[in-house]
């Protein structure tokens, strides 16, 4: 029988409705020492029980301005089912993991949702909200469409998204790509592009200044 060893989990931003995504390899899990992952200038954090097989999580909770824990069946990151994990106070979904195509398939179906709901607003955060609308609605849609990967060979990309670009790395070498997304030419740019490749364990750039210099 043979067990699957990465699991993709989508993490929530504060009040907008994109996802970071990051690819755990369950290897990294089972050290006795909390297993961070960066989130928005804090961590979610991974402990495991020795007891048993299980694992505790911590989510930091924007509507709340806290953390909230939760105990992870070993089962239920084995499962083919996509698991969500919810504010339990309000109610908002802090996570939600499982196997990675289906995990990219919500992210980009709610990218989508909210960046028709969101077209006049403007919620304090991207230098360019209506630029970043539509780079991360694109870039989801590549990733999605396995359009993004790296030179080592990985297909397992980790997305982040900050106030003006969006961070593309890879799981396995650490290859990073940084897509800005500050002004339309930028997002011109990133529209005309229908695949994304990481430099092995190296560094690339996509925006509208590279883009003239290329």
């Amino acid at each position: 029988m043979i067990y699957k060893t990465n699991i993709t989990f989508a993490f929530r931003g504060h009040a907008w409705g994109f996802y970071d995504i990051n690819n755990i390899n369950l290897f990294q899990l089972r050290s006795p020492r909390p297993f961070k992952v960066p989130w928005r200038g804090r961590k979610a954090i991974f402990l495991k029980i020795k007891r048993d097989k299980n694992f505790m999580i911590k989510l930091p909770c924007s509507k709340c301005n806290t953390y909230h824990t939760f105990r992870i069946d070993h089962h239920e990151l084995l499962s083919s089912k996509t698991k969500v994990l919810e504010c339990p106070v309000t109610g908002f979904k802090l996570c939600f993991f499982g196997e990675r195509d289906k995990v990219l398939c919500i992210a980009k179906n709610h990218s989508e949702e909210f960046c028709l709901a969101s077209r006049e607003k403007d919620n304090g955060f991207f230098v360019n909200p209506q630029v970043m609308y539509g780079a991360a609605k694109k870039v989801y849609s590549i990733l999605y469409d396995s359009g993004i990967e790296c030179e080592c060979g990985s297909n397992l990309i980790d997305l982040h998204l900050y106030t003006d670009r969006i961070e593309l790395i890879c799981s396995h070498c650490r290859g990073v790509n940084i897509i800005y997304a500050e002004n339309k030419n930028d997002l011109k740019v990133i529209e005309s592009v229908t695949k994304i490749s990481l430099k092995e364990k190296g560094f690339r750039c996509l925006d509208a200044l590279y883009s003239k210099g290329s």
